[in-house]
């Protein structure tokens, strides 16, 4: 391992992650403080059967709150395993936070910012890669809400003032999911380009 580079750690638990070596990622994972690093360990102390550091380290999640839905998905998965409660409290009833709403309908997108951002989109020449996970499409490397585009940074905008309306919808919850949501958060993009030319976008909420 490499003590003092949190990056190259890091980069090095995912290969093994990904390569189903889980036994040689722990110690990477273990050797680096980057996001998600120990939840990631975490993962690879179940896959690897290793129940007593498992426990140790979900307890240890619990009792300095530290909250994500990996962790939460592996305190409800080995609930059953190994028969403990699920007192994570991260998200008890996940499907209650699905939440539907029709921009068109609400005046909040029309078809024509629609082809702009299409259109905008085809300029960035995006590279696009296959989504084992998405059906008749692909996905695109990068984040295109990093770029100046007017239309891109309009659609950011409408798309940050939805979270905020989703966040106000569920603002009396007791759940971890939304007590916990960071007050800062990096906004990363990921663009599906799916049959007629149609998108899909895809945040994630990151703590920084």
């Amino acid at each position: 391992t490499e003590p003092k580079n949190d990056s190259a750690n890091y980069n090095l638990g995912n290969i093994y992650r990904n390569l189903g070596e889980h036994e040689k990622a722990i110690p990477y994972y273990q050797n680096t403080d980057i996001f998600l690093s120990k939840s990631h360990q975490l993962e690879c102390f179940y896959l690897t059967g290793d129940k007593n550091n498992f426990l140790k380290n979900l307890k240890s999640f619990k009792e300095n709150k530290i909250f994500n839905p990996l962790i939460a998905c592996l305190s409800s998965h080995s609930s059953i395993v190994y028969t403990h409660k699920n007192d994570y409290g991260f998200c008890d009833e996940p499907f209650d936070y699905i939440f539907s709403k029709n921009l068109i309908e609400n005046k909040l997108l029309d078809e024509n910012f629609i082809e702009e951002v299409k259109s905008s989109l085809k300029k960035l020449n995006l590279d696009f890669k296959k989504q084992d996970l998405l059906k008749k499409g692909s996905q695109s490397s990068g984040n295109i809400f990093m770029t100046e585009d007017r239309v891109i940074s309009k659609l950011k905008n409408i798309i940050l003032k939805e979270i905020e309306n989703y966040k106000e919808t569920f603002k009396n919850s007791s759940d971890e999911y939304i007590k916990s949501w960071p007050k800062k958060f990096q906004f990363r993009h990921i663009n599906f380009k799916l049959l007629q030319f149609k998108y899909l976008f895809i945040m994630n909420l990151i703590n920084f």
